[in-house]
């Protein structure tokens, strides 16, 4: 999935969608629009009360190619509100969370192992943003530890808290 980040002067954003989620679900959409538009208006697929079978399955592939190829989602840095926020929608943000800036006191970047079929491994890194009570806020992520590393340093220089490795940034 594809980040993007724009830091401007007193707010940087990390969105995530598009890119080649929306060439997967693009065709998705357009089979499950053919399914419903076959189920709707041919009597064939009433026939042997197979049409709500047809309507369901185009209706499943219908949402499911309009959240792959429309769905994005994103966290917001806004140091002149102080305030983050996290958000997701189709096209537009539907769900939006707010986290009081003052909550947050040190950017962190977390690897994850996760497990490929056939036994294999992999780790996954994210960036974060955490709090005194533990409170963890995921920013990105991705496969690339120095990428990340780097990410997380400049946000730690934005905020003016402590970075991954607990330097203080002013």
């Amino acid at each position: 999935m594809k980040t993007g980040i724009v830091v401007q002067a007193d707010r940087m954003s990390y969105t995530r969608g598009g890119g080649c989620l929306t060439w997967l679900g693009v065709p998705c959409l357009l089979v499950g629009l053919g399914f419903l538009i076959f189920a709707l208006t041919s009597a064939e697929a009433w026939k042997d009360g197979g049409g709500g079978i047809v309507l369901g399955f185009g209706l499943a592939m219908a949402v499911i190619g309009t959240g792959l190829a429309f769905g994005r989602g994103g966290t917001v840095v806004d140091k002149g509100q102080g305030r983050v926020t996290a958000w997701w929608g189709v096209i537009v943000p539907f769900h939006r969370k707010h986290t009081p800036l003052a909550e947050v006191n040190r950017v962190a970047v977390a690897g994850v192992m996760r497990r490929v079929k056939g036994g294999g491994w992999f780790t996954v890194y994210y960036l974060c943003l955490e709090g005194p009570t533990g409170k963890s806020i995921k920013l990105t992520y991705g496969l690339s530890e120095p990428y990340i590393r780097q990410l997380g340093s400049d946000l730690s220089k934005f905020l003016g808290v402590a970075d991954a490795e607990g330097t203080a940034q002013a």
